[in-house]
């Protein structure tokens, strides 16, 4: 941590990443990843507080309890309060979690539920859980609620809240804030650096109150430069980094591209680093000129910001060489889009990246210089005005020399436009235990997860070969990403079928030797559609089931003249307003799993699922005359459901 620590207290964004990168290849780092931290905490009372919050996202009165380590800083804070009229529970940990797992919560010996990180902020980062009547009511027979992460090692993290006396604080009377402030001197002699229950208002996250307005901050930009690192251990490897960073008027770092690249190694990373208060949930969104946009989701944040990766392919790396500029899109917590463009015209990448290095210390001087200067020539209370973007080169001799002329805004990139939090839960079964196995559909989960992932849906979570109890187990799970989320997509490749007008999709350890077992070996549409029914804004079920059954014949000669008529495909369905059930073949007929890699629906499915643009219903369109193309009409895939027509839904929206 040498660059981190001599670059004073106001380093730039980009050596905060060198830091935090050049640290994970130490063996120390590697070691605390192998176990997890063990420490001793001190604990708040519960205590109850009522603040107005009209601009706010949590209102009314709300109960909360901290602990805290042995350095008097936090370690887990809970607070039950409301939140757009649901009660919820919020959960905040510390900075320097892993935010693509989220975190989880188990109360006593419950099964454990997971959320999403919604933001970070200087206090922490944000999770939050809807107070469901069956986590209510856990939560008053319980005597402890654990909350658990993945820190920056790798490594688990839990933090133990004790349950006791927290019914009485919440049916009590409110305490006022000094007296809040007061209660926090008892935490065992322990005198914590800030309190959040001295101020209830460090819990509460900005509400989305400007969704659709973009922002382009006048930023100061530093030339792309590239330096080398190596640890002091016998086998440590070199990582070099090649990297850009801009800076509002006061010298603050808001923005940094890094190309990290390890010696030796064949994975590389470009690295986006935002500030802290943006939404998690919706990642970043990279373009290079006119091409493609990309999206990632965040994987941490540290107090200099949020950290962004994607892999630096070869083909990447050579778009970076050859582009006029790199645009990068952030959504903050107030809703509101946020646009960059760090210049790549000239070649300057490129030189940089395959020129030689500066030395470190000539680095670290420049940013000292560069930072010195900035802070001079800011004027305080004097907004920016206008576009303004400058370049200033990292090199010694000039890192204090005045900016050039202003550059002309590169060229407008349409980039992804956030669509809300989306989670999928993507299942594909091939390895039946009891019928012939099918060839197609875990490949095909894989594919469809990527797919999902790639336009940035949040979470997504792929699961081959299920039985009964891990399909049951898996919609269980879901059914608490689907209530924290806007969208929630399930997508099932494998065997189902229909029976008396009830559709089932069929667990790989299924035996069915009568119609009767479906309703013990088999998991219904209907419990399938309960695990999304908690989306706020859509819920898409996905069924490329509709395959030969090979069960039908034995079920038949167990049927009796009372007994269900097991048919070929799956039932047309009626779900509820603001869901979609689509299968891969019309009701009462049967897909194929072609002669592809991929079934036929899957590969359409795919095809069309990245393009932008596509209103989701005229999307299903297209993946119908796909399939009936390549299927020679035999296939004829079907959409079931209704939604608003005043809304419209995009995997890939732009505009």
């Amino acid at each position: 941590m040498g660059i981190l620590e001599s670059l004073g207290n106001r380093p730039g964004i980009f050596s905060i990443v060198t830091a935090v990168v050049f640290s994970a290849f130490s063996g120390a780092a590697l070691a605390a990843a192998e176990k997890e931290q063990s420490f001793t905490l001190y604990y708040s009372q519960w205590t109850k507080a009522c603040i107005e919050a009209s601009d706010k996202d949590l209102g009314g009165c709300m109960t909360a309890m901290e602990g805290r380590n042995d350095a008097g800083k936090l370690a887990v804070a809970a607070i039950f309060a409301t939140r757009a009229g649901k009660p919820v529970l919020r959960i905040r940990l510390p900075l320097g979690s892993q935010l693509v797992h989220g975190t989880r919560i188990i109360v006593d010996a419950n099964p454990p539920r997971q959320a999403a990180y919604i933001g970070c902020t200087q206090d922490g980062c944000l999770s939050d859980y809807e107070l469901t009547p069956e986590l209510r009511a856990e939560l008053q027979r319980g005597q402890k609620l654990v909350t658990q992460s993945i820190n920056a090692s790798g490594a688990p993290a839990t933090a133990p809240l004790p349950l006791n006396g927290r019914d009485d604080a919440a049916n009590g009377a409110p305490k006022s804030l000094s007296a809040i402030g007061q209660s926090q001197d008892e935490i065992k002699d322990k005198q914590p650096t800030r309190s959040f229950l001295a101020d209830p208002r460090q819990f509460l996250w900005p509400t989305v109150t400007a969704t659709g307005s973009t922002l382009n901050p006048s930023l100061t930009y530093v030339k792309w430069t590239r330096f080398c690192l190596k640890g002091k251990d016998a086998n440590a490897k070199q990582v070099c980094f090649t990297g850009k960073d801009g800076r509002i008027e006061t010298g603050q770092p808001l923005i940094a591209a890094v190309l990290i690249e390890p010696d030796g190694e064949p994975k590389k990373i470009l690295r986006i680093t935002l500030p802290l208060g943006m939404q998690t949930s919706y990642g970043t969104r990279i373009a290079l000129d006119d091409g493609a946009p990309l999206q990632k989701p965040y994987v941490i944040c540290f107090p200099n910001g949020c950290m962004s990766d994607y892999e630096a392919t070869p083909e990447l790396i050579s778009e970076l060489k050859r582009s006029r500029s790199l645009e990068i899109q952030a959504t903050n917590g107030n809703g509101a889009l946020l646009k960059f463009s760090l210049a790549l015209a000239r070649g300057e990448f490129a030189k940089a990246n395959e020129g030689p290095p500066i030395e470190p210390k000539a680095f670290e001087e420049s940013q000292k210089k560069l930072q010195a200067e900035l802070q001079k020539r800011a004027k305080p209370a004097e907004p920016s005005k206008g576009p303004l973007v400058r370049d200033l080169p990292w090199s010694p001799e000039n890192a204090v020399a005045e900016a050039p002329s202003v550059n002309k805004p590169s060229p407008s990139v349409s980039l992804v436009r956030p669509q809300g939090r989306r989670v999928a839960l993507v299942i594909g079964n091939s390895l039946y235990q009891n019928a012939p196995q099918l060839p197609n559909p875990s490949g095909d989960a894989a594919a469809v997860g990527a797919a999902l992932r790639a336009v940035g849906f949040q979470s997504v979570t792929v699961l081959n070969d299920l039985s009964r109890e891990g399909t049951l187990n898996a919609l269980r799970s879901f059914a608490s990403e689907a209530a924290n989320a806007d969208w929630a997509v399930i997508y099932y490749a494998g065997h189902g079928m229909e029976a008396a007008g009830m559709n089932y999709l069929v667990p790989v350890d299924a035996a069915l030797k009568s119609d009767r077992d479906l309703s013990i070996e088999a998991v219904s549409l209907e419990q399938v559609l309960n695990a999304a029914e908690r989306a706020s804004s859509l819920r898409l079920v996905i069924l490329d089931a509709c395959r030969d059954n090979p069960f039908a014949s034995q079920m038949k000669r167990s049927l009796t003249v009372a007994s269900r008529s097991v048919s070929r495909g799956l039932a047309s369905v009626e779900p509820d307003a603001g869901t979609l059930v689509v299968y891969a073949a019309k009701h009462g007929e049967t897909a194929s799993d072609g002669d592809g890699a991929n079934s036929p629906f899957a590969t359409a499915f795919m095809s069309n699922l990245k393009k932008p643009n596509i209103e989701i219903r005229r999307l299903f369109d297209y993946v119908r005359d796909d399939v009936m193309d390549v299927t020679r009409r035999q296939q004829q895939p079907f959409t079931y459901g209704s939604l608003s027509g005043r809304q419209e839904y995009f995997f890939v929206a732009t505009k």
